[in-house]
C-alpha cells in the first residue's frame, strides 16, 4: 500500500500479486490491486482483477460498484448498469450506486427507471435533497410538471441551494413561470 501511495505502482503490483499468491482469499490485496490499476488508468485490467476477486467473494458489493464505475469510464454503459444493479441487490441502501445507476438511466432517456431509483434515496439523510431534485428532473422530463414542482419544493425545503440549481437545468425551462410563482 505504501508503494502504491508513493507512486511506485509497478513494484506495488508485484507485491499485491505476491500477497495473493500466498493467500488466494486475500480480499484486501485483490481490491488494492484493482485500485492500483485504476490509478494507472488500466481500467480493463482493474475490472479483470475485480471480476476474479468476485469468484472468491461473490457478495462483495464494493467490487461490483468498482466494476460499474470503471465500465462507465470505458463507456460500457450496459455492463455498468448490470454491475450497479448487482451491487444494489447485495446492498439495497448503497445510495451512491442508486444515484449513479439513476444517472445512467436518466442520460439514456429512461426517466421512469431513473425516477424509481432516485425515489429509493429519499429516506437518506444525506442524499434526500439531491434525490428529490433528481426526481423532479425526471418528472419534468416526463412533462409531469405538477409532480416535478412538488418534488422541487421538497428538495428546496431540505436544502436551499436547489433554488439556484433549478436555474442551471434546461429541463425546467418550460416550468419557469410555475417555478417563479
Amino acid at each position: 500500500l505504501i508503494l502504491d501511495e508513493t507512486n511506485k505502482k509497478e513494484i506495488a503490483v508485484i507485491m499485491f500479486n505476491k500477497a495473493i499468491s500466498i493467500n488466494d482469499n486475500f480480499y484486501d490485496a485483490r481490491e488494492a490491486l484493482g485500485i492500483c490499476y485504476t490509478s494507472q488508468g488500466k481500467f480493463k485490467e482493474a475490472v479483470r482483477i475485480y471480476k476474479k476477486a468476485l469468484k472468491k467473494h461473490p457478495k462483495a458489493y464494493e467490487l461490483y460498484y468498482n466494476i460499474a464505475v470503471l465500465e462507465v469510464e470505458m463507456q460500457e454503459y450496459d455492463k455498468a448498469k448490470l454491475a450497479f444493479i448487482k451491487a444494489i441487490e447485495i446492498k439495497p441502501d448503497l445510495y451512491t450506486a442508486l444515484n449513479n445507476l439513476g444517472n445512467l438511466y436518466y442520460l439514456t432517456g429512461e426517466y421512469e427507471e431513473a425516477k424509481n431509483l432516485y425515489k429509493k434515496m429519499l429516506n437518506s439523510g444525506i442524499y434526500a435533497a439531491k434525490a428529490y431534485f433528481k426526481v423532479a428532473k425526471c418528472y419534468a422530463s416526463l412533462k409531469e410538471n405538477e409532480k416535478a414542482m412538488a418534488a422541487l419544493e421538497y428538495a428546496i425545503e431540505l436544502d436551499f441551494q436547489y433554488i439556484d440549481k433549478v436555474k442551471e437545468e434546461t429541463v425546467f425551462y418550460s416550468m419557469k413561470n410555475l417555478i417563479d410563482n
